[in-house]
């Protein structure tokens, strides 16, 4: 059972160790693109640090930021809707995007995607 029918939030893409990856946050758990990544590293146990609030370092050279944006989940219609850009990482690689969106398994595999 689903506990919303819809979800807004935030993406980060990224390669990790070249496999691509797709991080999502609910606006609920992290309200900037740089607040997912660090909360990404520490599950990895990769080391980083922030030199501003605005400011994530990490040096870690299988992981590679591509881009961010926005995300609205809509069980209810079965679809997602990947728009925008992220301020601090600039915009998604959309072909990138598609190819990882065709591989996915469930529940994502039943979803409708849009790229805007």
């Amino acid at each position: 059972m689903r506990h919303c029918e819809e979800v807004k939030g935030k993406f980060v893409q990224l390669r990790f160790k070249g496999s691509p990856w797709l991080l999502l946050a609910s606006k609920d758990q992290h309200a900037f693109h740089n607040q997912i990544l660090a909360h990404f590293l520490t599950e990895q146990q990769i080391p980083h640090n922030w030199r501003s609030p605005e400011v994530l370092n990490f040096d870690y050279p299988q992981l590679e930021v591509i881009g961010g944006g926005k995300f609205l989940l809509d069980w209810g219609r079965n679809e997602m809707v990947l728009s925008d850009n992220s301020m601090v990482y600039g915009r998604f690689d959309e072909t990138l995007l598609r190819e990882s969106i065709a591989q996915v398994g469930m529940p994502w595999a039943g979803l409708k995607f849009e790229i805007r």
